[in-house]
């Protein structure tokens, strides 16, 4: 999945050329990395990007050998539910047994062999139990409201497949300390692995709404006019959400056994950036004088100074300038929510 504005990264992140097509840590974008560290579990003739209309250039430019009828556009982004599921209905008429992995494309995870195994771990599981849809968890290391949450039916870190209570949306900072306490719930990292058949017939009991209009597309002649029209229609909703939470009973969780980060905000993304010796991260022609803890970046030529500021980002593009605290960079959604369609 590479849809998605990445607003939690403007204004270095737009709709056309979102955090996914960025090289923001090292020299490969997040989309390349997800690529490469599918190799070679997963052969490239098997690979199948969704993302939307506006992301076309780059996602052309970051991945040419990828099968044009593997490329699926999306008019309007409708959630992770619409995007599954059209993805499984084209799936299906090329393998009706097909395995599907299901994986967000703006991660942080650099334990690759420990990654290949946990999916093929997964893989190993929905083959011998067809029935089943499969998550994988992150063992919680501090009471995150960022993410969500799945409860399991044991504490156990030992299990290789937990069976699971229920999925929780994003908690409060008390809630998600209580979760930690318990021992039995994982975060939710979006990556899934299941039959494509058996999703598909979740996904008929329980959002008709969503496959009934998709498979229309399927049957007209021009797939693409009938997919702009019928796509605004569909329910913006969540896979989690909109079936996972309403049939926890088939569901298995395998903890995850790579380190993972979806890496969801500036702050986030100083972990994985060289400082300097007042751990600064400085990207810029900069000048500082009693100044720690800060973040710049910017593109331009003209010097940018600090003076006796801490916790501040300064991060400029050739069109715009945001400066902010960086201990609340979670706050940037309600600037990108007033942005005019051209900034975003």
């Amino acid at each position: 999945m590479a849809g998605g504005s990445g607003t939690r990264f403007w204004p270095l992140s737009r709709l056309k050329s979102p955090k996914q097509f960025l090289p923001l840590i090292g020299d490969q974008t997040f989309f390349e990395q997800t690529i490469n560290r599918l190799h070679p579990l997963i052969s490239k003739e098997n690979l199948w990007v969704i993302s939307n209309i506006n992301q076309k250039t780059a996602l052309e430019s970051s991945f040419k050998s990828l099968a044009k009828e593997h490329l699926l556009l999306e008019p309007i982004g409708r959630n992770t539910a619409p995007c599954i599921t059209w993805a499984t209905i084209k799936v299906l008429r090329e393998d009706p047994e097909a395995v599907m992995v299901v994986l967000p494309s703006d991660h942080m995870i650099k334990d690759t062999d420990a990654f290949q195994k946990t999916i093929q771990e997964a893989i190993e599981t929905v083959k011998k139990e067809p029935e089943t849809l499969v998550t994988i968890g992150i063992h919680p290391t501090s009471p995150h409201t960022g993410y969500g949450y799945i409860q399991t039916k044991s504490n156990s870190e030992h299990l290789n497949c937990h069976s699971v209570i229920q999925f929780k949306e994003k908690p409060d900072l008390e809630t998600a300390k209580n979760y930690l306490k318990t021992g039995t719930f994982y975060w939710n990292s979006g990556i899934f692995v299941w039959k494509a058949k058996t999703l598909l017939s979740a996904l008929e009991r329980h959002l008709p709404d969503l496959t009934t209009p998709l498979y229309s597309i399927k049957k007209s002649e021009n797939e693409t006019k009938e997919l702009e029209k019928i796509y605004p229609t569909l329910p913006k909703i969540s896979i989690d959400y909109g079936l996972l939470e309403k049939v926890p009973e088939t569901i298995r969780m395998i903890p995850a056994k790579f380190d993972w980060d979806d890496v969801g905000s500036w702050s986030a993304l100083t972990h994985y950036l060289e400082k300097d010796k007042n751990n600064n991260i400085i990207k810029a022609n900069t000048l500082t004088h009693n100044s720690q803890n800060n973040f710049i970046l910017s593109n331009q030529k003209k010097i940018i100074t600090l003076c006796n500021v801490e916790h501040i980002a300064v991060i400029e593009t050739d069109d715009a300038l945001l400066v902010m605290d960086l201990r609340k960079d979670q706050d940037i959604k309600h600037i990108t929510d007033q942005l005019p369609s051209e900034w975003t």
